[in-house]
């Protein structure tokens, strides 16, 4: 019911609650690994986060995370959702701990980036750019976004030469980020 509840434009309500009603038939049996229940959790804050439910989506990551820390997808949703509502510092957090788990691939350095970006913390965001751009060398949003960064703090030469890289591999500045640095 979820796959098919968020492929819909707009999303469909009756089916996101439908997997809820599902998610908690699942829960409600004695016999299951704490693992499963885990899982089954994280999915139904999934749900509620997608229906913009979201403090019983965080109550329910919250409850995922005590029964099994390890579940990757407690923190990729719920990074998601801290975003979405622009609460960065709580997004980072989440980012990290999918860093210190070894999970984290060129996507999850972009978005942490963005995080640091959005905090006006420069730095930690070129970064996370920069391993982004090493795991992914062609990925043009990482360019343009480090350009971005470098050129907040002055480094206009790295900018320049990051917003060529970001249109090289496809990427669209926009006017915006053109102007900034001056092309």
């Amino acid at each position: 019911y979820f796959d098919q509840g968020v492929q819909k434009e707009p999303i469909d309500q009756t089916l996101l609650n439908q997997s809820i009603d599902w998610y908690n038939r699942g829960i409600a049996i004695t016999k299951i690994d704490p693992y499963d229940k885990a899982n089954l959790i994280t999915n139904m804050a999934t749900s509620y986060a997608a229906l913009g439910q979201n403090e019983k989506a965080l109550t329910e990551f919250a409850n995922a995370e005590r029964l099994d820390s390890n579940i990757l997808e407690i923190y990729l949703n719920r990074s998601l959702l801290y975003v979405n509502a622009k609460q960065y510092p709580q997004a980072l957090v989440d980012y990290d701990h999918i860093v210190r788990m070894g999970a984290a691939n060129a996507d999850i350095y972009y978005e942490r980036g963005m995080c640091h970006a959005s905090m006006n913390n420069q730095t930690q965001a070129i970064q996370d750019f920069d391993a982004a751009i090493r795991l992914e060398s062609t990925f043009a949003n990482a360019y343009l976004e480090r350009a971005r960064s470098n050129a907040a703090t002055g480094r206009m030469d790295e900018a320049r030469k990051d917003l060529q890289a970001g249109l090289k591999n496809g990427g669209n500045p926009g006017p915006e980020l053109r102007k900034q640095i001056g092309i």
